[in-house]
C-alpha cells in the first residue's frame, strides 16, 4: 500500500492541474465601457440587457453581467481578447427560448423550447409523407415527434476580437490614491448595435373550393432550431413548427387564400441557394420566385425545393372529410432583408394546389336535434 501512495498522489496532482482557471486578483481587472445603440431593433430601449465576455483562450473563465444600464454599461474583465455577446433582457425572461452550452463562445446557443401541446403522431395529424429524414426530432419507428415553440422577439449583437488592454488601475484602488493617477486612466470603449435574429415567415396558399373549408391546421419543417450566439449564425439543426393561427381571404365564388405568419430563427446553417434572381418589380405585387415582389427586393436566394416542407391538414365543412397536402417550398422562400421576412406564396399555377371536393355542409338541414313532437290534446280551458 505504501508503494502505491506516491503514484496515487502524483495522479491526483495531475488531475487537479487539468484546465485549472487562472486566479485573477481584483487589481488585474480593467475598466471598459460598452456603448449600446438599440435603435436598429426597436424605437425604445429595453428594460435590461445581458452581456457575456468569452476569452479567446478557452481555458480562462467567461464573465457574464446583467444590467439595467443598457446604454453605457461599465464592466471589468482581465486584459485579453474576447468575444462579447449582448442580448436584451435576462435569459430567464424568455419563456419560449433556452440558452445552452454558454461556457464558450463557440458553443453558446439560443434555441426554441419544445411545445407543451402537440399531437401524438405526425402521421396521424398530417398523413403519410409529411416529414422527412432531415427532421431529427422524428422517430421513424413510431412517427412521434417534437414541435418547437415559435421564438419570442429578441435583440442580439456579437463583438469579435474585443481587446481589453492593461490599464493603470481598475475600480479597486482606494479613493485617496486616485488623484495621483487621474491623468493616466485608460478607459476603453466598445460599441454594440443589436438587431433581431428572429425572422417572420409569411405563408399564403391559394385554395380552389374555398367554401368547403371548415378547419385549417399545418406545420412547416426544415427551419433552424436556434442560433449560435458567439458566431451569430443559425444552427444546422432543423425543427418542426405547428401552424395554427390561420386567416382566410375569399377572392371569388369558389376560391380564396389561407394565410399564416409565424416567428422563426430563419434558415438552417448550411442551406445554400441553388439560384440567385435579381428581383425588381412594381410595389404591391404578390411575391413569386420568378418576378420582383415589392420595391427594393433584389438578389433573392432561391433554395432547393425540398429544403423546406409545408404540411396542410384541411377539415371540410361536413366536419368529417380530411384533406392532407404536402408542399416542398424551398424554392418559394423569398428573403426581404430590410424587414427580416421569409415569404412563401403558392398561387393558382403551383402544382398540387388544393382543389377541394364538394361536400354537403354539416347539419345542412338546420337545427336537427331531437325534439318531442307536439301532441294534439284538444282545446284547453284557461281560467281568467
Amino acid at each position: 500500500m505504501r508503494k502505491l501512495m506516491p503514484a496515487l498522489l502524483l495522479l491526483l496532482a495531475m488531475v487537479a492541474g487539468c484546465r485549472r482557471p487562472k486566479f485573477v486578483a481584483a487589481e488585474d481587472m480593467y475598466n471598459a465601457i460598452l456603448h449600446t445603440d438599440w435603435s436598429a431593433y426597436q424605437s425604445k430601449d429595453p428594460d435590461g440587457m445581458t452581456a457575456w465576455f468569452f476569452p479567446a483562450d478557452e481555458t480562462e473563465k467567461s464573465y457574464r453581467y446583467t444590467s439595467a444600464n443598457v446604454r453605457n454599461f461599465k464592466f471589468n474583465v482581465p486584459s485579453g481578447t474576447y468575444t462579447a455577446v449582448v442580448i436584451d433582457y435576462s435569459p430567464a425572461e424568455y419563456g419560449k427560448q433556452e440558452f445552452v452550452d454558454m461556457d464558450y463562445a463557440s458553443t453558446a446557443l439560443v434555441q426554441a423550447t419544445i411545445s407543451g401541446s402537440q399531437p401524438d403522431s405526425l402521421k396521424e395529424l398530417y398523413g403519410p409523407g409529411c416529414w422527412r429524414d432531415a427532421i431529427g426530432s422524428v422517430r421513424p419507428e413510431t412517427g412521434l415527434y417534437e414541435v418547437s415553440n415559435q421564438p419570442e422577439p429578441m435583440a442580439l449583437d456579437t463583438l469579435h476580437d474585443m481587446r481589453v488592454k492593461s490599464g493603470k488601475y481598475g475600480y479597486y484602488i482606494p479613493y485617496e490614491e486616485r488623484d495621483s493617477y487621474q491623468a493616466e486612466i485608460e478607459v476603453q470603449d466598445f460599441y454594440s448595435r443589436p438587431v433581431t435574429p428572429i425572422w417572420e415567415l409569411r405563408i399564403r396558399v391559394f385554395v380552389k373550393g374555398f367554401p368547403m373549408l371548415y378547419e385549417i391546421e399545418g406545420s412547416v419543417a426544415g427551419l433552424a432550431h436556434g442560433r449560435y450566439l458567439g458566431r451569430n449564425l443559425p444552427s444546422s439543426t432543423p425543427c418542426l413548427i405547428s401552424l395554427t393561427d390561420w386567416s382566410t381571404m375569399q377572392t371569388g365564388e369558389n376560391e380564396g387564400y389561407i394565410n399564416v405568419t409565424l416567428k422563426t430563427f430563419g434558415l438552417m446553417a448550411g442551406l445554400r441557394p441553388h439560384q440567385i434572381v435579381d428581383t425588381k418589380a412594381d410595389e404591391g405585387t404578390i411575391p413569386t420566385k420568378q418576378s420582383a415582389v415589392m420595391a427594393n427586393w433584389a438578389n433573392t436566394a432561391l433554395l432547393s425545393p425540398d429544403d423546406i416542407r409545408l404540411n396542410l391538414r384541411l377539415r371540410l365543412r361536413d366536419h368529417a372529410t380530411i384533406c392532407n397536402y404536402h408542399f416542398d417550398v424551398g424554392e418559394q422562400i423569398i428573403s426581404y432583408d430590410n424587414q427580416l421576412v421569409l415569404y412563401v406564396t403558392l398561387d393558382r399555377n403551383f402544382p398540387g394546389i388544393p382543389d377541394l371536393p364538394y361536400v354537403e355542409p354539416y347539419n345542412s338541414a338546420g337545427f336537427d336535434a331531437d325534439v318531442t313532437p307536439w301532441e294534439d290534446v284538444g282545446d284547453v280551458d284557461i281560467t281568467m
